[in-house]
């Protein structure tokens, strides 16, 4: 989109204007937000009164091992996800701004369409199985996004190509298994206790992304790519075996999925 609008402007106009246009429709977001309700008739009540944050956790086990899981996946993230237009900019990818933008705008366009398939995937193989499956799947792409710069793959085509390609397979699958994640980890808990695990799991990630963007920020600063996506690869693959063995065992509800989207900082 900046380089579409770069028709006799100069970058960094292109890229402020693109910027507010950007920060408006995040405003306009707002205004459905706000005329949302809440159902007095729903069948999930929230607790009355002030409570500690110990009397909100009713299943301590349940929260720490989702909290595990996810944190890993968000320290692993927070490596290279800030970073990927550094990785194709400045790695031997050499990738233009335009080219950069076809990259992130490709791997959007296919979560678009394909992230509509979670709620049959979830169907077919149920919500663990389904999670699991599709964080795996995208571990490969990682492995596969390490090596693009420096693997002669002439026959899939150039190293921006293979890396494209790399890059739209993680995307599509870590972020499809987002809403069902989502969907499990509050079905999991009880309704009083949904709001203090959302904190702690914020609060644990942020900690955990903070600690790896400015590691992965170090090592792309020296030019070595491939120690982030690689340690993104072995983080993602740790924290899905242990979300493996912490709940293949579950006797799963009906599926039910959350309105919030996919998120991209996974």
């Amino acid at each position: 989109f900046p380089f579409w609008l770069s028709q006799g402007w100069d970058i960094l106009t292109v890229y402020r204007t693109a910027s507010f246009i950007g920060i408006a429709g995040w405003f306009l977001s707002l205004v459905p937000a706000i005329l949302l309700k809440a159902d007095p008739e729903g069948d999930e009540k929230m607790p009355s009164g002030k409570r500690s944050l110990r009397e909100s956790i009713v299943h301590p086990d349940r929260v720490m091992k989702l909290t595990i899981a996810e944190s890993l996946i968000a320290f692993g993230a927070a490596f290279v996800i800030p970073l990927f237009s550094v990785y194709f900019h400045d790695s031997d990818l050499h990738a233009h701004d335009e080219q950069i933008g076809g990259v992130f705008a490709t791997g959007s366009l296919a979560l678009s369409f394909l992230a509509l398939l979670s709620p049959l995937v979830a169907q077919r193989l149920g919500k663990v199985k389904s999670i699991f499956t599709l964080r795996m799947l995208a571990v490969p792409f990682v492995v596969v996004l390490a090596f693009a710069p420096h693997v002669d793959l002439h026959y899939i085509g150039s190293a921006l190509t293979v890396a494209t390609l790399a890059y739209v397979g993680r995307t599509v699958f870590m972020n499809m298994s987002g809403p069902i994640a989502s969907a499990f980890s509050m079905e999991m808990l009880d309704p009083g206790e949904r709001g203090a695990t959302i904190g702690i799991q914020s609060a644990v990630a942020s900690l955990a992304s903070a600690v790896g963007g400015y590691f992965g920020g170090q090592w792309m600063a020296a030019h070595d790519f491939q120690t982030p996506l690689l340690l993104m690869a072995g983080l993602y693959f740790v924290s899905n075996l242990l979300f493996w063995s912490f709940f293949r065992k579950v006797e799963e509800p009906a599926p039910q999925f959350s309105a919030v989207p996919a998120g991209a900082g996974r």
